[in-house]
């Protein structure tokens, strides 16, 4: 049946009615819908009495059992556990953003917070734990394209993580949402994010920003830099797709997350544009990156360097004669590609050192060392008693 015949059967069909009873249609679907909206108004009161917030789940901010040497400092290993190091989030680095007023804003300062706000809920510091547009725009998508859409906001997922597990159903989405309503009113903003940024995962078995800033980059999370926390809050959503180490395709993935975040932070104000310019300018690259460009860089220039040494020759490879000016390119190419092979063995090295010392720290050799400590100390002990 087409639009327009199915169109004329409504008309004539309204036709056909009188006022009175359209009027009556008109009086029984609003009643409907009131009191449609009073159940659900009666349901979510009951629930909102009787859900409290829970304990938190076991090993929510569980972190690796820490072992040291005897001046209490240094570290020998990190053994069990979840890869998690829970920080004070006010040591977190500060953006140059004033506010209207010319006072330094520090919700808007911290910006590895706000690249993780920015691309994960940019409503954050205004809803009320809950974002009922989001909820109905996941719920329309859902039922209309078949995803499974969650729509959560920062509290609801740091409500699902800390407070629930796993959120598997609408059963647990609808107790999920009440939680996060409720820490929204016993809960500071600043507090509820950073519980979120040192319980959820971040990829490479890190859980927590501190965490996940070592894996990715060797260094602590008040050491990143604005274009470094737009990465790794990017790729929170599925860090096993958009690892950006894991494949040409997750890298390219990452790069657009990595942008976006950086689009958002400028538009919603987190950074200044000269603070976009500098940290959109060049891509950060992880420690396995720069390790992975570094062999690429290095292999590219030995070939480079082979095929100007052959050319030098006056011949190719298969002597056939080559002129002064193919020559004079090869040399030319070889040189970039050497440049540009010590600027990534650099970089690579960085990255590297930045690491050496907490591998150090936390090498097995280390235990062991300390464990074969241990033992003489018990032989000395033994014999002592022996005597």
């Amino acid at each position: 049946m087409s639009s327009k015949s199915f169109g004329k059967k409504v008309s004539r069909f309204l036709g056909n009615l009188t006022v009175s009873t359209i009027h009556l249609i008109l009086r029984l679907i609003i009643i409907t819908l009131g009191a449609a909206f009073l159940l659900g108004l009666a349901v979510f009161s009951w629930a909102f009495y009787h859900i409290s917030i829970p304990e938190r789940v076991e090993g929510a901010d569980a972190e690796r059992t820490s072992v040291y040497w005897d001046d209490g400092t240094t570290l020998i290993g990190t053994y069990s556990g979840d890869n998690r190091i829970i920080i004070e989030c006010v040591d977190l680095p500060k953006s140059e953003v004033q506010n209207e007023s010319n006072n330094l804003d520090v919700k808007k300062q911290n910006y590895v917070a706000n690249a993780i706000v920015a691309s994960e809920d940019r409503t954050f510091y205004d809803n009320k734990g809950i974002d009922p547009m989001g909820i109905a725009r996941a719920l329309r998508n859902n039922l209309l394209e078949g995803t499974r859409q969650g729509g959560s906001t920062i509290t609801q997922q740091y409500a699902e993580r800390y407070f629930l597990g796993n959120a598997l159903n609408y059963q647990d989405k609808i107790k999920e949402g009440i939680i996060a309503l409720k820490l929204s009113i016993s809960q500071d903003k600043d507090v509820v994010l950073c519980n979120y940024m040192n319980t959820i995962f971040f990829g490479k078995t890190s859980y927590g920003i501190e965490a996940a800033a070592r894996s990715y980059y060797g260094v602590s999370a008040n050491e990143l830099s604005i274009s470094q926390a737009a990465l790794i809050a990017g790729i929170i959503p599925s860090p096993s797709k958009w690892d950006p180490d894991l494949s040409v395709d997750s890298e390219k993935w990452a790069k657009e997350r990595w942008k976006r975040t950086l689009d958002l932070m400028l538009e919603d104000g987190h950074i200044t544009k000269e603070e976009y310019n500098v940290a959109t300018s060049e891509f950060p690259y992880t420690i396995q990156g720069f390790r992975k460009n570094a062999e690429t860089a290095q292999a590219n220039a030995v070939n480079a360097a082979a095929l100007a040494a052959q050319l030098a020759t006056g011949a190719d490879a298969e002597g056939n004669p080559v002129t002064a000016e193919e020559i004079a390119k090869a040399a030319e190419d070889s040189a970039k590609l050497a440049n540009i092979a010590a600027y990534a063995v650099e970089q690579a090295a960085k990255s590297d050192a930045s690491i050496t010392q907490e591998n150090e720290k936390t090498s097995w050799e280390g235990f062991n060392g300390y464990v074969m400590a241990q033992v003489k100390t018990e032989i000395e002990e033994n014999e002592r008693f022996a005597k």
